[in-house]
């Protein structure tokens, strides 16, 4: 991720913070994180995470969070170990995650007090957690939408730019020109004149991915962009994505997706179809 404009990312930030009293923090690709306001954790958190035991089964939620994110790029809210809520949204400039936008921690309200009374460092009193923003269900809900639309602003306004790299770039270009054919490592190698491990560096390094897993990436979100047009088959989509066959093309769906086929299409009456049995 690149910041092309700073001053207009944390003006969005202060924004958002004003409305909800919600601290909103956006990260990298590779989940750290370079633009927060407030600043600092909320004091309940900043003294729990001095448990290194707490510190660590925090972060676990937080990478299982960015990785459902990632993999549906879709928002997604969640409970912290500590029964705190937070949510996350995938910021995605030319259709690619280049970051996370994130929320938290608050609680719900009628939400219990968090799990731990105490944390190293010293006693938390149940006063000590006004500090925490308490969200209603209208307001969480609102708070979602609010942060969907900051996220589309950012990639769209040019304040947060997708950064690529000169070799990845054109492989990426490769890819979209030939979406249609079955692309190997080999061959997009050859056609690039380069080595399949240099290649596999580059797109690693730019996308986070391997190079078959990012082209059958950049396949599956074309075919679900082609899917909401209008109803399409397994079988079809197979065919002019370039997978082998029907099944083949759902279990990859499923890989990127985060769900399968029939459930992507279940979930949109406009593409109710039948599928074939057993996928």
């Amino acid at each position: 991720m690149l910041i092309a404009d700073r001053e207009k990312l944390i003006a969005v930030l202060k924004a958002f913070y004003a409305l909800t009293g919600a601290r909103i923090a956006i990260f990298d690709e590779w989940r750290n994180e370079i633009a927060a306001y407030p600043a600092g954790l909320c004091d309940f958190c900043s003294a729990l995470r001095k448990d290194q035991s707490k510190d660590g089964a925090c972060r676990r939620s937080d990478r299982e969070a960015f990785d459902k994110a990632k993999k549906t790029r879709a928002p997604h809210t969640y409970r912290c170990p500590e029964n705190l809520c937070e949510s996350i949204y995938p910021i995605m400039p030319g259709g690619a995650v280049a970051g996370y936008m994130m929320i938290g921690q608050f609680l719900k309200e009628g939400d219990p007090l968090p799990n731990a009374c105490s944390a190293a460092g010293g006693d938390l009193p149940a006063a000590g957690h006004g500090a925490l923003p308490v969200l209603s269900g209208e307001k969480l809900r609102a708070a979602a939408l609010i942060m969907g639309v900051c996220a589309e602003y950012l990639a769209a306004s040019g304040a947060i730019e997708r950064k690529t790299y000169g070799l990845a770039a054109k492989a990426e270009k490769y890819i979209e020109e030939n979406i249609s054919r079955r692309i190997t490592v080999k061959e997009l190698a050859e056609r690039l004149g380069v080595s399949e491990t240099s290649l596999y560096l580059a797109v690693k390094k730019a996308f986070g991915k391997g190079v078959t897993e990012y082209v059958n990436s950049v396949k599956i979100s074309a075919a679900k962009k082609l899917a909401e047009s209008g109803r399409r088959t397994a079988e079809e989509l197979a065919e002019t994505f370039g997978f082998c066959d029907a099944n083949y093309f759902c279990r990859t769906f499923k890989k990127h997706a985060g769900m399968t086929f029939r459930q992507f299409c279940a979930q949109r009456p406009h593409l109710a179809e039948t599928l074939p049995s057993g996928i």
